[in-house]
């Protein structure tokens, strides 16, 4: 399973404000499968550098913040 994605839209948007766009002109998401950073200053650079294969998430950090909380408590039923 990704950590997390960003999702762009197929038009472009007609108040662009100071919205952060793509190179091609489009809103991008970021979507995240688990829950928000305890840190206000993470980055996409930050989500890319996460060495993710073949480790486990432990109980702290980025990587532990992009999962679900479920995965993370297995004796607890959804």
């Amino acid at each position: 399973m990704p950590l997390s994605t960003l999702v762009s839209a197929t038009k472009p948007p007609q108040y662009k404000g100071d919205t952060i766009l793509s190179p091609q002109g489009l809103k991008r998401f970021f979507v995240v499968h688990g829950g928000l950073f305890s840190k206000d200053d993470v980055t996409l650079d930050d989500v890319r550098q996460i060495d993710r294969v073949g480790r486990q998430p432990g109980q702290e950090g980025i990587m532990c913040k992009s999962i679900p909380s479920v995965f993370l408590r297995p004796n607890q039923l959804i």
